[in-house]
Order: C-alpha cells, then structure tokens, then sequence
C-alpha cells in the first residue's frame, strides 16, 4: 500500500510540473487520504481577487445583513467601494476586486456591526473569512452596546401582540416576541461592536 501512495503522489509531482500549477499535498496515513491544493505559480498582477465569508443572524428566516467594502485607507469608512446584502443563508462573496487593502463593516438592524480590518487581496487569490454571528438586541441609545435600555426594552415588549411597531423585538422572526427573544438580550448584555484584524 505504501508503493502506491508513493507512486501516485511521485505522478502527480510530475503532472503538476507540465503546468503552470503547483501541486501541495498532505497524506493522513490513519484515513488514507491524499489531499490536494492548487496554487497558481505565477497569478497576474492585474488578476482580480474574490473576498467571501458567512455572516449569520438569530433570525430564523434567513440570514440577511449588508457588508460593505472600504479600502484601508479610509480610516473612518467615509467612501464605500462596494456594498452588498448576504444570501438567505448569510454568505457572501465580492468578486473581481482588485488587489490591496480593505476593511469589510458589517451591519443589520438591532444588530451591533461587525468589523474585519486589513484584508489583504492579492491578485487571483480567493480570502475566505471566518463565519461570524452577529450580535442582537441593539435596539435603544446609545448605540454600538448591549445596554440596560436595551433589556429594559425587550422586557417592555415581551408577551405583547406582534404589530409594526414592536416588529423588531422578535430577534428570531417566530411571529411571537417571548422568551427566546429576551433570552438573545440577555446574552448579549454589556457586549460592544467587534473590531478586528485580520490574522492570515
């Protein structure tokens, strides 16, 4: 069994060579699989990148929230280069963006925003982030904290009849403002907007 995983990992060393890929691979000798990435060597500078990710919410309706795309440069978030809403199921993805720099806010209604600074984009590559859930109950000032307005706010509203405008007090979207609600609350309590840096 060994000559074969020998074999079959020396043929494609030499497959890959007739490319202009590269192969990388790594053998887990317990579940013997051979896994296999491909890189392109020589990626063109004009190339476009790709920044995708998963954002979810607690609504169980679907995952829907708007993430926009700043360059770095733009400390304060003033000029946006590109906007977009998630899918139901709260992914994402900017295509052909050219390389550099960029921060990524994401935002939603009574849902603190989620920040992720300096994204490195290089030509050709694909930067997948990690999957985020955002934080819910942000419904009263001051804004950008789960506050005790916030949970004295869902208490207010728990139990009461679903109407327009009470409408944002079911977090969940169930049709029903209880419990489940005022559980996210109190879970988020005292939490702030999340700034982060990108680490790959």
């Amino acid at each position: 069994m060994k000559k074969i995983y020998l074999l079959l990992i020396i043929s494609l060393l030499i497959w890959g060579g007739t490319t202009n890929s590269y192969a990388k691979y790594t053998l887990n000798c317990t579940a013997k699989v051979l896994h296999i990435e491909y890189f392109d060597e020589n990626p063109s500078e004009t190339k476009p990148a790709t920044l995708s990710g998963k954002i979810l919410t607690e609504n169980l309706q679907g995952h829907y929230s708007l993430v926009t795309l700043y360059k770095n440069s733009d400390i304060n978030h003033e000029q946006p280069i590109l906007q977009i809403e998630t899918n139901q199921d709260g992914t994402f993805c900017f295509e052909n963006v050219e390389k550099g720099v960029y921060d990524i806010v994401v935002s939603k209604e009574i849902y603190l925003n989620y920040t992720v600074l300096a994204i490195k984009l290089r030509p050709g590559r694909n930067v997948v982030l990690d999957d985020y859930l955002l934080i819910a109950g942000d419904f009263e000032a001051p804004f950008g904290n789960i506050t005790i307005y916030d949970w004295n706010a869902i208490l207010r509203n728990r139990y009461k009849p679903l109407t327009e405008a009470n409408k944002l007090f079911d977090i969940n979207c169930d049709g029903l403002i209880d419990k489940l609600d005022s559980d996210i609350v109190y879970k988020n309590y005292l939490k702030s907007e999340e700034i982060v840096e990108w680490q790959k």
